[in-house]
């Protein structure tokens, strides 16, 4: 079946990121995701569930590990660029977050 779900991510790389939900992903489920970066661009990509990770405490997020498997290849370029220029401005050891 297909559903739309809004949800959000942290440690966006170029090749996944992690996708806080509370829906019952399977690892290893394909799904096509799409990503709007802060410049405004859209990245839609095929991703594969890699992993899972349940909530075992309230201060753990729930959610699932998306692998990027392909996409059209333009926008996989915007996407290495917006990973690129962020871990630029970041440096060495912070944060990888989307925004």
């Amino acid at each position: 079946f297909f559903r739309t779900s809004t949800e959000l991510c942290s440690n966006v790389s170029r090749s996944g990121l992690f996708v806080r939900t509370a829906e019952p992903l399977q690892p290893g489920r394909r799904l096509l995701v799409e990503l709007d970066l802060p410049s405004g661009d859209s990245v839609e990509a095929v991703g594969r569930v890699a992993w899972v990770k349940k909530r075992v405490s309230p201060e753990t997020e729930r959610g699932v590990g998306i692998e990027l498997v392909g996409g059209i290849p333009e926008q996989l370029e915007s996407l290495q660029a917006f990973v690129s220029k962020r871990d630029r401005r970041r440096g060495p050891g912070g944060p990888a977050s989307i925004g």
